[in-house]
C-alpha cells in the first residue's frame, strides 16, 4: 500500500508540494493515505497531474509527459519509489484516466481511423493449466505479504541499495578529500596549473606508487618553493682580466733587487747620502747638454765634474735603473687591474647557486685584496733599490708569496657559466622540480588519509554491490522468466470476446444500455480479435459524451479481471469518472464502484484483490455518494486538491465537505449539538446561528411532512404549529425562531444583549423531541447520520 506522497515539484501545477508539511490535521498531526483515499478537487485543480504519477507506478517508467518532474512514494513497508527508480516499483497499478481513454479507446475520438485495443480474460476452466498459474504466481508471492520473489526481489534490493549507498559515500568521501587537495595545488600559484583536477591527482597517485620517492625535508622544500618562484634572469658576462702570475712578477722582481752595480770612480759622499745622490742624478738630466752654469747655486759646471760624475753614474747603472722602473710600472699596471669591484651582485644568481655565489664572490674579494698587498710589497722593494741603485735590498721570499687570485676568478666564471646554463633550462628544470615538490605533496597526503587501505575498502564495497547486483539481477531474470511463462499459460486460457462480454455486461446491469454494447470480432488478417461498439446490431457513430463516459469506465472496470491483473492485488486509480454523466449515471457509476471494489475489500479484507482505491472527482453528488462507500471510517480519508492562482496543494478535506452528507444533516446536528450541550461551548457561532439554522432545517423538514399549500397563508410558521399541535410549545417555538431568533429587524435590543444559551438549548431540544415523538425513525435515522446518541433519554429539560 501506499502510505503518503512524500514530495511533487514541477508536475503541472503542482511545484512544490510537501506531505508533512500540507496534509495536516487542525492539531498538526500529519494524514496517511488509507485503503480507500477520496479526492475531491475542481476542474483544473491537477487531479490528471496526480493519476500521471500513477500512470508511472503502472507502467514502471516515468510518463513522457511528466519527464522533467520529481516526486517520491512512500510504501508502508518503508521503500520509497520516486522517478529515478520507478522500474523497481513491484506495486501493480491500473488509473483510469483521460490518458487511459486516449490510449486504449481512440475509436471514441477517432471514429475514421481510431481503434478499441481489445483485451482478454480467463475463458473456459483449465484445471491443469489454472494450477500451473496459481503455482507460479505462489512462487511470485507478493512483497506486502513477505513471500516469494517479489518479497525476495524487495530484500535484495534494499540490502543493494543500502549497500550502493554505503559505497557511494565512502567513495565520495574519498573524491571529496582527493578534490579538496587537486583544489590546493590547482590554486597554489606555485605548480603553475589552473586545469589540475582530481583525475590529475590520481594520475599523479598512481605514477608515485609505481616509483619510490624519498620524503623531502623541511629544508629541501624551501629551496625548491624559492626556486620555483625563480624568474628568468638576464645573462652573465664572466670577468676577463690579464692579472700576470704573483711568483712570476716576484721573481722578475728580485733579479733586479739582487743585480749589483758599482761606480767606476765613485763619489763618496753620495754613496753615504742616497738621497744627495738621487738629488745630484736629477740634477745631471736637468743640466747635461742645457747649462754651463748650475741653476741652484750659480757655478760653472766644469768639465772635469762632468767626468767625475759619468764615473759614478755608469752605464751599467743606468740600465739597472731603467729596467726597475720598468717593472715598477708592470707592478702598477697590476695594482691597476686587481683594483676592480666585482661586477656581479649575489643577486643576479638563481636560488640553487645563491649561496655558493656569496661564496665564491667573497672570496674573490678577500683574494683580490691579499693580490693587492702582495703586489704592494714588490713595489716597495723595487722603489727601495731604485732610490740607491748602488745598494743591496733584501729580495722577495717567494714561498710568501700565495696568491689565489685568478682561481677565484676562474670559480666566480665557472659560476656564472653554470647560471646561464640554468637559465636556458629554467623552463624544464622548474617543470621537473614543480613534479618533485607536486609528487611529495601528493605522497604525505596520501600518507595521511591513509589512501592505500581506503582503496582496499572501497573496492571491497565496489564487489559487495556488484555481487549483490548480479543476485539481482537473477532473481530479476527468475521473476521475468516466471512472468513469460504465466503469459504463455494465460494465453491458452484467454478469450477476448470474454473481455467484451465483461463491458456489456456492466452497460446493461449497472446502466441499463440494451441496445449499446461492445463486440469483438476477429481481424481479416489474422486470428486476433479487435473491439468495435454496436448500437443494436448497426456500428455506432455519433455517441454523446455522456456514452462515451460511460463505455470507458465499464470498459476499464472490465479490463481490471484481464490477464495481466489475474491473481495480484491491484492498486486502483479512478480519475474524475462521472464527466458528462447525470445524477441517475453517476449513481450508477458509484454502485459500480462500489459492488465491484469496495464491498469485497470490506468484506474479503487482505484477501480482496484490490488493496488501495483511489477516486478524484469534481462532483459534488459523486462526492456524496462517496461518503456512504463501504468501508469504515479507519480505512477512510478525504482530501480536498486546492488551487491558488497557479499553484496546487493537497489538505485534509474540511469537515463541512467530509462529515455531512447533505446540507440537512448538517442543520440537524447543528440543532442537536446546541441541544446536547451540558456545558456551554466556547464556539459562539453555534448559537447565535441558533436560529437561522433552526429556521432552514424546520423549513425543509416541514415541508416533505406537509408538502401542499391549502391558501397563500400556509408556510413555516402554519406548519410548526401543525407539526407541535397548535399547543403552547409551538407557540413558543414558532416565535422564537420565525421572530425573535433570526431576525433583528425588529428586536434591535437583542443584539446589544449576550444571547440567552439556556433559552437556546430548550428551544433545540424541545424541536428534537418533537421530531422523536413524531416520527421515530426519522429521529434515529438523523441521528445516526451525524454519529450522535438519543439525547432525549439522558437530558432533561
Amino acid at each position: 500500500m501506499i502510505k503518503k506522497i512524500n514530495f511533487i515539484k514541477n508536475l503541472g501545477i503542482f511545484s512544490n508540494f510537501t506531505w508533512d508539511k500540507e496534509v495536516k490535521d487542525d492539531k498538526g498531526v500529519v494524514a496517511e493515505l488509507k485503503k480507500i483515499n477520496v479526492f475531491y478537487g475542481r476542474n483544473y485543480s491537477g487531479k490528471t497531474s496526480l493519476s500521471r504519477i500513477f500512470k508511472s507506478l503502472e507502467d514502471h517508467r516515468i510518463s513522457e509527459r511528466i519527464t522533467n518532474s520529481e516526486f517520491e512514494i512512500l510504501m508502508d513497508n518503508g521503500s520509497l519509489i520516486n522517478n529515478t527508480n520507478m522500474s523497481q516499483c513491484s506495486e501493480v497499478v491500473r488509473v483510469f484516466s483521460s490518458d487511459f481513454v486516449s490510449t486504449h479507446l481512440q475509436w471514441l475520438n477517432d471514429e475514421s481511423s481510431g481503434d478499441i485495443k481489445p483485451f482478454a480474460i480467463m475463458g473456459d476452466r483449465n484445471l491443469d493449466i489454472e494450477k500451473k498459474i496459481n503455482n507460479l504466481n505462489e512462487l511470485l508471492g507478493n512483497q506486502a505479504d513477505n513471500k516469494g520473489l517479489y518479497f525476495q526481489h524487495f530484500q535484495s534490493n534494499e540490502l543493494y541499495e543500502k549497500t550502493k549507498k554505503q559505497k557511494n559515500e565512502y567513495e565520495n568521501k574519498l573524491n571529496e578529500n582527493l578534490r579538496n587537495k587537486a583544489r590546493e595545488i590547482k590554486e597554489n600559484p606555485i605548480f603553475n596549473d589552473v586545469n589540475y583536477d582530481i583525475t590529475k591527482i590520481r594520475q599523479d597517485i598512481e605514477s608515485i606508487k609505481s616509483s619510490k620517492i624519498d620524503p623531502l625535508s623541511d629544508e629541501d622544500e624551501s629551496v625548491l618553493v624559492k626556486y620555483l618562484k625563480e624568474e628568468l634572469k638576464p645573462e652573465l658576462k664572466t670577468i676577463q682580466l690579464d692579472i700576470q702570475d704573483i711568483n712570476e712578477l716576484a721573481n722578475s722582481a728580485n733579479l733586479l733587487l739582487n743585480r749589483k752595480v758599482s761606480p767606476s770612480k765613485p763619489i763618496q759622499n753620495l754613496i753615504n747620502d742616497s738621497l744627495l745622490q738621487e738629488w745630484v742624478r736629477n740634477g745631471i738630466d736637468l743640466h747635461k747638454n742645457k747649462l754651463e752654469k748650475c741653476a741652484f747655486c750659480g757655478g760653472v759646471i766644469t768639465d772635469d765634474l762632468w767626468e767625475k760624475l759619468d764615473s759614478h753614474f755608469s752605464m751599467e747603472s743606468e740600465i739597472l735603473r731603467q729596467e726597475i722602473t720598468q717593472m715598477l710600472r708592470v707592478v702598477q699596471d697590476n695594482i691597476e687591474t686587481c683594483s676592480f669591484d666585482v661586477p656581479i651582485s649575489t643577486n643576479d644568481f638563481y636560488a640553487i647557486y645563491l649561496n655558493e655565489a656569496i661564496q665564491v664572490i667573497s672570496s674573490l674579494n678577500d683574494n683580490k685584496k691579499k693580490h693587492l698587498e702582495l703586489l704592494s710589497t714588490i713595489k716597495k722593494r723595487l722603489e727601495l733599490k731604485l732610490t740607491n741603485i748602488f745598494i743591496s735590498v733584501d729580495p722577495l721570499n717567494t714561498s710568501e708569496l700565495i696568491s689565489s687570485l685568478n682561481s677565484s676568478i676562474d670559480s666566480l666564471n665557472d659560476l656564472i657559466s653554470r647560471n646561464n646554463l640554468e637559465g636556458s633550462s629554467l623552463s624544464a628544470d622548474q617543470k621537473k622540480k614543480r613534479e618533485m615538490l607536486r609528487y611529495d605533496i601528493i605522497s604525505k597526503f596520501i600518507t595521511d588519509i591513509n589512501y592505500e587501505q581506503s582503496i582496499i575498502e572501497l573496492n571491497n564495497l565496489i564487489e559487495n554491490e556488484n555481487q549483490l547486483c548480479t543476485q539481482l539481477h537473477e532473481i530479476d531474470d527468475e521473476i521475468s522468466n516466471i512472468q513469460q511463462e504465466l503469459s504463455r499459460l494465460a494465453s491458452e486460457l484467454q478469450d477476448e470476446r470474454k473481455g467484451a462480454e465483461k463491458v456489456n455486461e456492466y452497460l446493461s446491469s449497472y446502466f441499463g444500455h440494451e441496445t449499446l454494447a461492445l463486440d469483438a470480432i476477429k481481424n481479416d488478417s489474422s486470428d486476433k480479435y479487435k473491439f468495435i461498439i454496436k448500437r443494436g446490431n448497426d456500428l455506432a457513430y455519433n455517441l454523446s459524451e455522456g456514452e462515451k463516459s460511460l463505455i470507458s469506465f465499464c470498459y476499464f472496470m472490465a479490463k481490471l479481471d484481464d490477464l495481466d491483473t489475474t491473481g495480484k492485488k491491484i492498486i486502483v486509480w479512478i480519475d474524475d469518472p462521472v464527466s458528462s454523466l447525470d445524477c441517475n449515471h453517476i449513481f450508477f457509476v458509484f454502485s459500480l464502484i462500489e459492488n465491484l471494489i469496495a464491498k469485497p475489500m470490506k468484506v474479503l479484507g487482505v484477501n480482496s484483490k484490490f488493496s488501495q482505491l483511489f477516486i478524484s472527482t469534481h462532483n459534488l453528488d459523486f462526492l456524496k455518494y462517496l461518503k456512504t462507500i463501504s468501508v469504515t471510517k479507519k480505512q477512510h480519508a478525504h482530501f480536498i486538491i486546492e488551487r491558488i492562482q497557479d499553484i496546487s496543494c493537497i489538505k485534509i478535506m474540511p469537515s463541512y465537505l467530509r462529515d455531512y452528507v447533505t446540507e440537512f444533516n448538517y442543520l440537524f446536528n447543528q440543532i442537536y449539538l446546541c441541544a446536547s450541550q451540558t456545558c456551554p461551548s466556547d464556539n459562539p457561532e453555534r448559537y447565535y446561528n441558533f436560529g437561522n439554522n433552526a429556521r432552514k432545517f424546520l423549513e425543509a423538514y416541514l415541508f416533505f411532512k406537509y408538502p401542499y399549500k391549502e391558501d397563500e397563508g400556509f408556510g413555516l410558521k402554519e406548519r410548526i404549529l401543525m407539526f407541535f399541535d397548535n399547543d403552547l410549545l409551538s407557540q413558543i417555538v414558532t416565535f422564537r425562531i420565525s421572530n425573535e431568533l433570526s431576525h433583528l429587524e425588529e428586536n434591535f435590543d437583542r443584539c446589544i444583549k449576550p444571547i440567552d444559551i439556556s433559552e437556546l438549548q430548550k428551544v433545540a431540544y424541545l424541536i428534537l423531541s418533537k421530531i422523536k415523538e413524531k416520527d421515530p425513525e426519522q429521529y434515529n435515522a438523523l441521528i445516526h447520520s451525524i454519529n450522535g446518541s438519543d439525547i432525549i433519554t439522558l437530558t432533561t429539560v
